[in-house]
């Protein structure tokens, strides 16, 4: 199978079968991108509570136990730490409202996201998911009033909302994966 790099997504464009979510395999044309390989290349969840993840540049499976290994959740965590940094500047950091919103937002979306996971339940986790892609759009919105203030260049501001729409993307796929899966979470697991 040939790799070559997305201009538009960054994931691979793929030739041939590609192994999507829940073991389904679409085909791609020769240069067409898959319409699961982005997401999966990320992220993936094929049994609750011990996600599977595909990597199509390794083509290892692994098991993710700990929300901490979520392509999503360390992504988010990079943008939190980066609009922790941005928003100490000076003049950010004299607009108290908007630095503080646009905090809590990103903490928001790192703590939806472990909270989710945690609660053991795939529809629950779908929720939280949604709750965490909304609060990704706040800050893509707080961006633009950041912009505007000229609190950030425009290159800063550039590279955040790319983060954001990968964030986007992510937890989308993600959160469509689990409301078309038959999985269950592990809370509703029988026990022998």
């Amino acid at each position: 199978m040939s790799k070559v790099q997305s201009p538009k997504l960054g994931g691979p464009q793929v030739e041939g079968d590609v192994r999507c979510l829940g073991g389904a395999r679409r085909r791609s044309g020769r240069t067409g991108q898959a319409s699961c390989a982005h997401f999966a290349r990320h992220t993936s969840a094929s049994s609750f509570g011990r996600l599977r993840v595909q990597n199509l540049e390794t083509t290892d499976l692994a098991k993710i136990n700990r929300f901490e290994e979520i392509l999503g959740w360390q992504k988010a965590r990079e943008l939190t730490r980066q609009i922790y940094s941005i928003s100490a500047s000076a003049a950010f950091g004299k607009d108290w409202g908007l630095r503080d919103q646009i905090r809590r937002a990103a903490v928001s979306v790192l703590s939806n996201i472990a909270e989710g996971y945690e609660r053991g339940g795939d529809k629950e986790f779908a929720h939280f998911l949604t709750v965490a892609k909304g609060s990704v759009g706040e800050i893509r919105s707080q961006l633009y009033v950041a912009l505007d203030q000229q609190y950030l260049s425009k290159s800063q501001f550039e590279a955040l909302h790319d983060q954001t729409c990968e964030i986007s993307r992510l937890l989308s796929g993600l959160t469509t994966y689990l409301q078309t899966s038959e999985l269950k979470g592990p809370k509703f697991r029988t026990r022998p």
